[in-house]
């Protein structure tokens, strides 16, 4: 439920993400997470993290997140294996990453990063 939960929240913060996830649905019979988090989640995210505009959707948008690491392992171990590796895929975007990272999120990317091999 938590993960459904998770889905329609990202719908709310990418109005333009519905299609894609429905997409994704069609194609595959289900939702499939780390494929939704992967191509349809982070290219909206990294994009906002780029331009760093709209600081105020980037803090709610950290802060659930925050919340859902914090309170569902599920989602916890997904994100730790799709959004956080590729916030560490270029540097200018996960050092406004960090600006609006908790605590957890911080630590689940810094293990996203030493589990693939990569060190900064």
């Amino acid at each position: 439920m938590m993960s459904k939960q998770f889905f329609n929240k990202m719908v709310e913060f990418f109005p333009d993400s519905e299609m894609d996830y429905n997409n994704i649905i069609e194609e595959y019979g289900e939702l499939l997470e780390t494929v939704a988090i992967e191509d349809v989640l982070m290219p909206r995210v990294i994009q906002l993290l780029i331009e760093n505009q709209e600081v105020d959707k980037l803090k709610v948008f950290f802060n659930y997140i925050e919340e859902v690491v914090n309170t569902d392992s599920h989602l916890k171990d997904i994100l730790s294996i799709t959004m956080m590796e590729k916030l560490g895929d270029n540097d200018d975007v996960l050092a406004n990453a960090k600006k609006y990272l908790g605590a957890t999120s911080k630590e689940l990317q810094i293990e996203a990063d030493r589990v693939i091999g990569r060190i900064r």
